[in-house]
């Protein structure tokens, strides 16, 4: 998954939670890194290979049912800023 993770490109599958990891993954590089898109919570290049999900992480999307079947931007954008909260 690490090895996946740090591809130029990802492809998985839909339901699966081995790709759901692969893909917070891939968040927190791309906050890292300052993919192309971070800054919005995309992942421009990783995909779904299934028919109408193929680019479902090019946009941002809050959190909604079903939870296992996506990695949410909530999961890596911001987690290292201070809330204020003590």
């Amino acid at each position: 998954q690490m090895i996946a993770a740090q591809s130029h490109t990802f492809v998985g599958s839909y339901a699966s939670t081995y790709r759901g990891y692969i893909a917070r993954l891939r968040g927190y590089y791309s906050v890292q890194e300052q993919w192309e898109g971070y800054d919005e919570g995309r992942l421009d290049r990783t995909h779904y290979v299934e028919q109408g999900h193929g680019n479902e992480y090019r946009i941002y999307k809050s959190v909604q049912k079903p939870f296992f079947a996506r990695e949410f931007p909530i999961s890596w954008m911001d987690i290292d800023e201070d809330t204020g909260i003590a």
